[in-house]
């Protein structure tokens, strides 16, 4: 979770150096205390400092986050219902969406040479066949993700999948904690 927070927090810096008047961050719809969702939105809210929060909320599972922030006074409070057109999808059908568009997206991938030498690796320790990466332009930020095919650490080269074109061109890259199987098109 702390990448998610630091992450809008760069976009956020990104979006005021590019002149931005207003910037809109669009949270995830994590909110359940036990899975860490009140401490993600609440750290969020507390880096980003916004002039407004709006709460979307069905029921009443936001409260926890809304409670203190309609007292604190550094934040306005807009609250809204849930539109009635709005579909419900599961869990597992948000999921299957997700896996749906990673998989569409490694579909205009293709087989590519990274030399480890020649590029900053974050999370070495992680690589292994299969893991995800991200390969990141001089700023940090993500420019096309990729999956490692083959490893040959004596030569330290990796066979990677990616629709990057040069992967030359990333600054650095970032080895992720998912794995995706091409051929399935899931995760492992």
């Amino acid at each position: 979770m702390l990448q998610a927070v630091v992450g809008a927090y760069r976009l956020r810096e990104r979006g005021r150096q590019l002149g931005a008047e207003v910037i809109v961050v669009d949270t995830t719809g994590l909110v359940d205390e036990a899975q860490g969702g009140k401490a993600l939105k609440q750290w969020k809210i507390e880096l980003l400092a916004p002039g407004l929060v709006v709460g979307v909320q069905h029921s009443r599972e936001l409260e926890p986050i809304l409670w203190p922030l309609r007292r604190d006074g550094r934040v306005r409070v807009v609250e809204l219902p849930v539109s009635p057109h709005v579909r419900q999808r599961s869990r597992q059908a948000r999921i299957d969406h997700r896996r749906e568009r990673l998989a569409r997206y490694f579909e205009k991938g293709r087989a590519r040479t990274l030399h480890l030498k020649q590029v900053a690796v974050h999370n070495l320790e992680r690589l292994a066949n299969a893991s995800l990466l991200a390969f990141q332009d001089v700023d940090g930020f993500v420019l096309e993700l990729g999956v490692v095919q083959e490893i040959d650490r004596r030569a330290g080269r990796l066979k990677i999948h990616s629709p990057l074109q040069d992967p030359g061109q990333a600054a650095s890259v970032r080895v992720g904690t998912l794995r995706w199987n091409l051929a399935q098109r899931r995760e492992l």
